[in-house]
């Protein structure tokens, strides 16, 4: 969790919008039945398990994910999330949503 704050805080600085982290695929699963966010920071594991279920129902909304197009270790170096956060936001997929 104090991973996925970290990213928070750094996403923030830089004026994006950030929803989460959340600690459970299962509290992602819930808040994404009522939004659809422009991009996604996925972990492949959190408290509940693997988001496996979650990275098919952000692919169908076709939500581009960091883990599919950019892999991000963890800690993640503020430049690399910043850029793949970027780099996912200025496909043009994206920006027709």
């Amino acid at each position: 969790m104090l991973i996925g704050l970290s990213l928070q805080d750094e996403l923030e600085s830089v004026g994006y919008a950030v929803a989460g982290p959340f600690p459970t695929c299962t509290e992602a699963m819930h808040w994404l039945a009522a939004n659809t966010p422009d991009v996604a920071v996925l972990d492949v594991h959190l408290r509940d398990g693997e988001c496996t279920e979650l990275a098919r129902e952000l692919t169908r909304l076709e939500v581009p994910l960091a883990v599919e197009a950019v892999w991000i270790e963890k800690p993640a170096v503020r430049d690399t999330l910043l850029d793949a956060v970027a780099e996912l936001l200025a496909r043009p997929e994206t920006q027709e949503a």
